[in-house]
């Protein structure tokens, strides 16, 4: 073995202190870029989640409205409804009311005239 030199000695340390760098250096660089690309493919699964989120969400309201709009439409026909048939009882009621005075104004009408012709008969007249 050949005795080591200020100048083997000097290299050995530069290089130990170089590649103890290189590979402090090496291994920060390669934990960042580990760290960007795991932050970008965990980006495009959150705006896959966010955009298919955001369709259900869309067809949610979409249905809310259209059972909205349902309702709606059905309530607006049953007072149509509700209103029509009242205005019918209105007209039926009127229409027996005057029916039933018609008749009764006939029933008084006959009876009277069976009164009269009763006593025309007895004499009283």
């Amino acid at each position: 073995m050949e005795p080591i030199t200020l100048g083997t000695a000097t290299g050995w340390a530069l290089t130990t202190l170089g590649g103890a760098f290189g590979g402090s250096w090496l291994g920060a660089y390669m934990k960042k870029k580990g760290e960007d690309r795991a932050m970008k493919e965990g980006f495009k699964e959150v705006l896959e989640q966010t955009r298919e989120t955001t369709t259900a969400t869309k067809s949610i309201e979409a249905r809310i409205s259209d059972d909205v709009w349902n309702r709606q439409k059905r309530w607006e026909m049953r007072r149509d409804v509700v209103s029509e048939t009242a205005k019918s009882v209105a007209k039926t009621k009127d229409a027996l009311q005057k029916m039933h005075a018609i008749f009764m104004t006939e029933k008084r009408s006959s009876l009277q005239g069976k009164a009269r012709t009763g006593r025309e008969k007895s004499g009283s007249i």
